[in-house]
């Protein structure tokens, strides 16, 4: 009985221990982690291999952690190759879990309060429309606070396909457009789909002549300021695009007309 009592007091010391060294080892990984999202650096390396000069900023910085830290330089001694928790799927776990927590520390600061919103689109590296959403409000101190809500795909940057983008991102976070007192926006990218339309529009009523080289994209030409040239260009932009940077016009004066009465009620 003493001696089953010893067995079990051995094994529950070495599980404590185990449990202290996961921990000290797994707050070592974090803070790696954390630091390069908070820079904006790249994790992984060309070269990860053990006999590489530079495995990449995640595996030199904790390499650098471990040599600079007694307590993680025993765990890490301790621990075999593949329960390090440096696989690129393990990073990939934690970012996930730090961009949830920190979301929830946003939303939690916003809480019911109006909110501006930023929406810009991009391409990522496989040539993939996105639509970028920043947040902006005041907190309870009375300061601005911009803040990175989340990325979405799209299949295009039209303005309803991206309307729907905002209103899935909003339905995760719970959160409401009913709630927005503000919104900036690529008028450019708006006025690029408005003249597309109207040129399909004429090219189906035969209105205009389609061919190589004509009905291409057109942009508003910045003017100079000595070519003359280029002031004439500018001005032959205008006259093309006319109409649709008045419905441009006309839409961001119905955004504004609508967030004064929204002001005005609250």
């Amino acid at each position: 009985m003493k001696q089953k009592k010893n067995i079990e007091g051995v094994l529950c010391k070495q599980f404590n221990q185990v449990k202290e060294d996961y921990q000290i080892h797994l707050t070592g990984i974090i803070d790696c982690i954390r630091y390069l999202l908070a820079q904006g650096l790249a994790f992984r390396g060309n070269d990860e291999s053990i006999s590489s000069r530079n495995k990449g900023n995640f595996l030199e910085l904790m390499n650098f952690l471990v040599n600079h830290n007694e307590d993680i330089y025993k765990v890490w001694k301790k621990i075999r190759g593949n329960l390090k928790l440096t696989s690129p799927d393990i990073q990939k776990d934690i970012v996930k879990v730090t961009a949830t927590v920190t979301t929830q520390v946003i939303l939690d600061d916003l809480g019911d309060d109006l909110f501006s919103i930023l929406i810009d689109e991009s391409r990522d590296i496989s040539v993939k429309e996105q639509m970028i959403v920043v947040i902006c409000y005041v907190n309870n101190e009375g300061k601005v606070i911009e803040c990175f809500l989340g990325v979405v795909h799209v299949s295009s940057t039209s303005a309803l396909t991206l309307k729907s983008g905002l209103e899935s991102l909003f339905a995760k976070y719970g959160l409401s457009l009913s709630r927005i007192c503000g919104k900036g926006y690529d008028e450019a990218n708006i006025l690029r789909e408005s003249q597309a339309t109207k040129v399909k529009q004429a090219l189906e009523h035969g209105e205009i002549s389609s061919g190589r080289g004509l009905n291409q994209e057109i942009t508003i030409k910045k003017a100079g300021e000595t070519r003359r040239s280029l002031h004439y260009g500018t001005l032959l932009s205008i006259v093309s695009l006319f109409s649709s940077m008045i419905d441009v016009l006309e839409m961001v004066e119905e955004d504004g007309t609508y967030l004064d009465k929204k002001k005005v009620k609250h």
